[in-house]
């Protein structure tokens, strides 16, 4: 199994092919998903953490904003939030 440093996948919208992630790691270890982006201090410019069977996310103790897509079981995406700021739930 991939640790969660690398990163392996590739984001796309199946309908458009517009691209969300160009490397994209997954977080499938309960240390790496407790971990998350903590301690970050941003992501690179088109690279992505994925958190699989995530219902909520916060970003306590996070030194930036991030945008969230949430995904059901196929990939269908059931929800977006956009620009959430640090230390909220």
């Amino acid at each position: 199994m991939p640790n969660a440093d690398v990163f392996e996948h590739r984001l796309v919208v199946e309908r458009t092919q517009a691209e969300l992630a160009r490397k994209a790691r997954v977080a499938r270890s309960f240390v790496d998903r407790m971990v998350g982006l903590l301690g970050r201090q941003g992501l690179d410019e088109g690279h992505a953490l994925i958190l699989p069977h995530c219902r909520s996310i916060h970003t306590w103790f996070m030194r930036f904003p991030i945008d969230v897509v949430f995904v059901d079981r196929q990939w269908g995406v059931v929800a977006v939030c956009e620009t959430i700021p640090a230390w909220r739930i």
